[in-house]
């Protein structure tokens, strides 16, 4: 069963005179076999104290609580907090510095002094400084970079320290999930700057700014310095922005500028770039950058001319083109190709998030987005979705993005068939840009249809699918062949969705079994709760559903049987 663990991110520098400090954390539900994982790492300088904490979900195996001095005062000093564990929920439960830590005695002051400084950009020239204790002779001036449990961050630390050398943290590489090194060279010119990619597709990307993050960074060679660079195409009805964070070529001077290479009205094609030589200093986040500088003209008059409007990636236009009315004083149709280079190459995929409850998912739920994900190494395209009907009622939950998979595949699983309830899901994990692109649920869902002559009339059952809870379940006939009514709680996490699901209806199962005992669907986890009933051990689809692997080139020809070929729980 998957574990409720503790999730937070806390980075900060405290006053000694401030400590203990405590805090509060939110809540995720782990993927199954993963364990809950804590992390606290101090850095004691003087007056002050910096806090790195993580809390997460992990893959690591167990590990009693370890307390690890890497470093001790008086001066600075290391300390770190790590902890894996798998018992019960929420068992990295860690809340406050005072169990483990208590600041440095009153030290014997010395002759040296030393600036004292945590930074995560650049310590100032005229750092305060203190009197170091005595023994100390030298003054520490390197950054640590710490990388991995969502935390990726550069620090600046000057203080006092009893020999020469870059060895803070005593040859330590690794602390619970954070690889950990230090530089101590003030002339290195090599950078750290933000990495990724990101392409977006829409129709109002040159109004609406939208999220333009990277949660990872990459080591720069020698001369090189940080860049960031979007791009837009707008067609009026389509949108296309491409945006890139890294490394720039060696020699680039420190700059920014928004270029317009064809101006309204018509087709918008504009830029924006920017090269700065510090660390982590392309920090843009969102689009706005480059909507800020461009032009907003009032709404052309139409014209005399039409031409087919597209921007398409990945693929072609043909087929996929409509025809508008071109605005005043155009006089040219369009129709080119632009090549792209200089762009880290990354997966790209449909992303979205779909939770209702429907009458009649068939023709009324639209599987298509116009989001685009950008995938990290490793990933594939992801499209799942769970449907479960109960009486005239569906709920669907549907996603579409990125997600760590090693090989194509197609799984379509009935949970539970009908007479009554009804649970099924289909997952497609796919490996080409933008393929996790079904646009409709048609092809694997055909409920049954069942008339009065079809229904009991001795068993009656509350009955109702609602996303959280039921405001409502009327008491229905059952359908023939069902002999109980059911009533549970499906809680799903993962793909972008953390919601429960509560379902009640007539059923011929036995026990706590609708998802006929499936721990995961796609990228979310699956848990079924049920009142006074006891809950069935969970197992992975893998060991119980039939789930065929279709290479891509045949999956055109396969799809059909494979969707004739349904094999169900009883």
């Amino acid at each position: 069963q998957a574990l409720d663990c503790q999730w937070g991110v806390l980075e900060s520098v405290w006053n000694v005179s401030e400590l203990p400090v405590r805090w509060t954390n939110d809540k995720k539900t782990c993927a199954m076999g993963e364990g809950c994982q804590e992390t606290l790492m101090l850095i004691e300088n003087g007056p002050q104290v910096n806090l790195v904490l993580t809390k997460d979900c992990t893959l690591a195996q167990d590990q009693e609580v370890q307390v690890t001095e890497h470093r001790t005062g008086p001066g600075l000093s290391v300390i770190s907090y790590t902890h894996v564990c798998r018992h019960r929920d929420s068992c990295n439960s860690l809340s406050t510095t005072d169990a483990f830590w208590s600041p440095s005695p009153a030290a014997v002051p010395g002759t040296m002094r030393c600036p004292v400084c945590f930074s995560r950009h650049n310590c100032p020239e005229n750092a305060p400084e203190q009197i170091c204790p005595e023994g100390h002779t030298h003054c520490y001036n390197g950054v640590l970079k710490l990388r991995g449990g969502r935390i990726a961050t550069n620090l600046r630390v000057q203080g006092c320290m009893p020999k020469p050398g870059c060895d803070l943290l005593n040859g330590t590489q690794k602390i619970g999930p954070i690889d950990v090194s230090e530089n101590c060279n003030p002339k290195s010119d090599t950078l750290t700057c933000h990495r990724g990619s990101m392409l977006q597709m829409g129709r109002n990307l040159a109004q609406e700014p939208v999220e333009w993050d990277s949660s990872m960074d990459q080591m720069c060679n020698a001369g090189e310095a940080c860049q960031e660079t979007l791009l837009l195409i707008d067609s009026g009805n389509k949108s296309l922005l491409v945006g890139s964070k890294g490394c720039s070529k060696a020699g680039a001077q420190d700059s920014q500028a928004v270029s317009l290479h064809s101006r309204p009205p018509g087709v918008l094609v504009a830029s924006y770039t920017r090269f700065c030589s510090s660390d982590l200093c392309n920090t843009a986040r969102s689009s706005s950058v480059l909507l800020t500088s461009l032009p907003k003209p009032a709404a052309p008059a139409p014209g005399g001319l039409q031409c087919p409007v597209c921007v398409q990636v990945f693929g072609s236009c043909s087929g996929s083109s409509n025809f508008v009315t071109c605005p005043k004083d155009t006089t040219h149709c369009y129709n080119g190709n632009i090549d792209l280079s200089g762009v880290a190459q990354h997966m790209y995929c449909h992303k979205g998030v779909y939770v209702n409850v429907e009458d009649d998912p068939t023709h009324t739920f639209n599987w298509t987005t116009e989001k685009v994900d950008t995938c990290d190494n490793g990933e594939l395209c992801q499209e799942t979705v769970l449907l479960i009907k109960a009486g005239p009622k569906t709920a669907v939950l549907a996603t579409k993005g990125c997600f760590p998979q090693l090989i194509e595949s197609v799984t379509f699983v009935k949970h539970t068939p009908p007479p009554g309830l009804t649970a099924v899901s289909f997952n497609n994990y796919c490996e080409d840009p933008l393929c996790n692109s079904q646009q409709s649920i048609a092809d694997f869902w055909k409920p049954e249809m069942t008339s009065d002559t079809d229904m009991s009339t001795t068993l009656h059952c509350p009955t109702c699918v609602a996303v959280g809870t039921c405001l409502s379940a009327p008491s229905l006939p059952c359908p023939n062949g069902t002999t109980r009514c059911y009533r549970g709680k499906i809680e799903l996490n993962g793909g972008g969705i953390d919601s429960s699901v509560e379902v009640k209806g007539c059923t011929n199962l036995i026990g706590c079994r609708l998802m006929a005992r499936i721990s995961a669907v796609g990228p979310m986890t699956v848990k079924e709760v049920c009142p006074h009933q006891s809950v069935y051990q969970s197992r992975k689809t893998e060991s119980g559903a039939t789930w065929l692997l279709v290479s891509v080139w045949c999956l055109g020809l396969l799809l059909p049987l494979l969707l004739q070929s349904l094999i169900h729980f009883s």
